[in-house]
């Protein structure tokens, strides 16, 4: 690599030095910006929340500098960059939220519409925290999952239902792993628990004329990249949170819809050319450096910063990064690394 750039003894831009940029376009820290408490609706495994300071900044910057108009979350999961992203919408008038889980599809689709909202809260208003209601939820969560990965959504779950599976499982859980409850949660948390249903109703015009499908990311990427269903890649930014590479992983635990290495290879292979602005979101990888060091005119890795491991034992971390196929400014680093 003929280049490198590293701020603070960390990596910065990997590759040739980045062209010049627009003077006007200062990057706006999380702080400038007075927006206040992170928003978030659910917790979820391998949530976003810890980087949401330098990702929304960065963002945005890349809305403003390439004249960008629709953000992508390929991965959506928690939905924690879409959340707190521009609330105005003077950048990305066009957003979309996509993600493989049916149910979690669900509660955001239902979230994007007030009745369907108010019918969620009086859901589970009138549902018990207890065991027997999560395992309920965990029960027909599976099988809507099934169902949907057959193409049956017919005989799924409605909407509602759906969402409420998800929320149940999400909040009632340990560390959000949708898979065992949480009783500490259920002795200390309850009442909140409740106050943060009454609540939902709030995220109605943040996700207001948000699109939200149930899609895998690579189908998406896809569709954006042959211009379908008026894509233009050359206007769209995809952020993508993929299934980790395991084999980076400190603790090998699987998400329900997981890759292996020959999954990750494919899609490296998909996007490596794409003309639509990606964000590649996960652990450093080999698989995903060899974008860098084949491509490091296109491809950067940039580091955001050591992150807690929610799922396992206490004080273990590991290091997330980003592989970009854009040049950031020296500014925008700059910025990054101000929120390690």
């Amino acid at each position: 690599m003929s280049n490198s750039m590293f701020i603070g003894g960390q990596e910065g831009l990997e590759g040739i030095v980045a062209p010049p940029f627009n003077p006007n376009n200062k990057p706006i820290s999380w702080d400038m910006l007075i927006r206040g408490a992170i928003l978030s609706i659910i917790s979820y495994m391998g949530g976003k929340r810890a980087l949401v300071k330098q990702l929304v900044p960065l963002i945005e910057w890349a809305g403003r500098e390439y004249g960008l108009d629709t953000f992508i979350t390929a991965t959506g999961g928690a939905c924690r960059v879409l959340l707190n992203l521009d609330p105005d919408r003077l950048i990305f008038t066009r957003r979309v939220y996509s993600d493989v889980d049916y149910s979690l599809a669900s509660l955001f689709h239902v979230l994007t519409d007030e009745s369907m909202t108010r019918k969620l809260i009086l859901r589970l208003t009138y549902l018990d925290y207890t065991e027997y209601v999560f395992k309920a939820a965990q029960k027909a969560r599976w099988a809507d999952d099934r169902l949907a990965r057959l193409g049956k959504f017919e005989e799924a779950s409605d909407y509602v239902t759906a969402a409420a599976n998800m929320y149940i499982l999400a909040k009632m859980s340990y560390a959000a792993n949708l898979k065992s409850i949480n009783w500490l949660t259920v002795v200390k948390k309850r009442d909140k628990y409740y106050q943060d249903v009454l609540k939902l109703h709030q995220f109605n015009s943040i996700l207001s004329g948000v699109k939200v499908f149930r899609m895998d990311c690579r189908k998406l990427i896809r569709e954006v990249e042959s211009r379908q269903n008026g894509y233009d890649p050359k206007r769209t930014i995809i952020f993508c949170d993929v299934p980790y590479d395991t084999d980076e992983c400190l603790i090998k635990k699987h998400y329900d819809y997981s890759w292996d290495k020959r999954d990750h290879i494919k899609f490296r292979e998909l996007i490596k050319d794409c003309e639509a602005y990606l964000i590649i979101c996960g652990y450093r990888s080999e698989l995903y450096d060899v974008l860098v060091e084949k491509y490091p005119e296109r491809w950067q890795r940039v580091f955001l910063k050591s992150k807690h491991v929610s799922s396992s034992a206490s004080g273990y971390h590991q290091d997330e990064y980003i592989y970009i196929n854009f040049k950031l400014s020296p500014e925008m680093y700059a910025l990054i690394e101000s929120e390690r």
